[in-house]
């Protein structure tokens, strides 16, 4: 994250990818952290489907798991827009960057917030 920092047309996906592997090993003294990352992460990290899946699941699992429950519902609901999208807006590509099935268990944990 700090290189992207250093050479912002460098772009990686270690800002959500940071941010999801605190929220899904709660690691709770990290949350502040994986916020802070997630409020400084460029707009630009959210290309692709799953980007946008990965931010907004980090910030649903911090929030269920400090007691917001409204904002946890709001992210895991676009979450799941995240994860139904068939197309990636990439016209000769449309299939990059999607939500895969390796993710069906965290979008089935982030389907119950939104049902609470």
């Amino acid at each position: 994250m700090q290189r992207e920092r250093e050479f912002p047309d460098l772009k990686t996906q270690a800002w959500s990818r940071y941010a999801l592997l605190v929220a899904e090993k709660r690691l709770d003294h990290l949350y502040d952290s994986a916020l802070q990352v997630l409020r400084e992460s460029p707009l630009q990290s959210n290309s692709f489907p799953v980007d946008g899946f990965r931010r907004h699941a980090a910030f649903a699992l911090i929030a269920d798991a400090q007691g917001m429950g409204e904002p946890a519902a709001e992210s895991a609901t676009k979450v799941l827009q995240f994860a139904d999208l068939m197309h990636s807006r990439f016209r000769y590509h449309p299939d990059v960057g999607l939500v895969r099935p390796e993710c069906d268990s965290l979008r089935k944990e982030l389907h119950r917030l939104v049902q609470s």
